[in-house]
């Protein structure tokens, strides 16, 4: 999704949707590199930002009664910025590594 997702559906999906998607991309990005300066952390904060409120606006449209499209996922985006800059590149701490370490250990077992 976030390696072949722009060019796949440049030109498939319409441009306001193509737009909101390559935002959160390009801070997705950001944030998995393995070093990040501060210029490209406020820039990836503030294209998390834009396409939260933006999600908001194209998707639930701000009703109460299509919150149920607003998932926990959504919210924890502008968290991920301050969360790199208190412990570092999110390469280095997420748990895809511990899964598979229990993956593993489940085999050996």
């Amino acid at each position: 999704m976030f390696g072949l997702g722009p060019a796949l559906f440049y030109n498939v999906l319409p441009d306001k949707y193509w737009s909101h998607f390559c935002k959160l991309v390009t801070a997705i990005r950001i944030f998995y590199q393995r070093s990040i300066t501060p210029a490209q952390l406020v820039a990836a904060h503030r294209l998390i930002l834009e396409y939260c409120q933006d999600f908001e606006l194209l998707y639930y449209q701000r009703r109460s009664s299509r919150l149920h499209f607003c998932h926990p996922s959504i919210h924890a985006l502008p968290h991920l910025a301050p969360e790199v800059a208190r412990v570092g590149p999110q390469v280095y701490y997420t748990q895809w590594t511990i899964e598979r370490t229990i993956g593993n250990l489940g085999e050996e077992i």
